[in-house]
């Protein structure tokens, strides 16, 4: 593939998933797990080099960047069915905390579909930039890459967010 790729699972069942991203997969399947629901599948394991349906497009899945979960319970379709309910879990709550979108929000609904967001690169990388002040000022900053990136996660979620964190870090004195 070309793209690094690590496993990971949960009661029994795996999917090799973008490296990159494997602990936000992994975050979100134990949360699941900690909330009680059952797995039956993974659909494909997450990577998968295929076309969006109905597109030309490659899916995320081609790029390990998606995991479907329980499709059979979750399907693509306009009614936007679903098992989680039945957990009471809010499945697009948890992709957030965990730096993932869900594809029920789509137009069609795809209820099984979690992926990486498409600017979560772009987040990370402005990140390092916003924080490049605070360094320079003398302030000792402990940045690694995965405080980086999850601080991106946190930041998806709030739209602005990351713009405002810039600002106030430009205007400290």
């Amino acid at each position: 593939t070309g793209i690094p790729l690590s496993e990971v699972g949960i009661q029994g069942f795996t999917a090799r998933v973008n490296a990159k991203y494997a602990e936000r997969f992994q975050g979100l399947f134990d949360d699941l797990d900690k909330a009680g629901y059952k797995f039956k599948s993974l659909g494909e394991g997450g990577y998968s080099y295929r076309k969006v349906a109905e597109s030309n497009n490659l899916s995320n899945h081609a790029y390990g960047n998606a995991v479907d979960i329980n499709p059979r319970d979750n399907p693509w379709s306009h009614n936007k069915r679903m098992d989680f309910d039945k957990y009471g879990i809010d499945p697009n709550e948890l992709a957030r905390k965990n730096g993932l979108e869900w594809g029920g929000n789509w137009r069609k609904p795809d209820t099984m579909h979690f992926q990486v967001p498409k600017n979560a690169e772009k987040l990370s990388e402005a990140f390092v930039k916003a924080t490049k002040p605070v360094e320079d000022m003398g302030i000792k900053a402990a940045l690694t890459r995965d405080s980086i990136d999850i601080a991106g996660k946190g930041l998806e979620g709030f739209g602005g967010g990351l713009g405002k964190l810039g600002q106030s870090l430009a205007n400290v004195d």
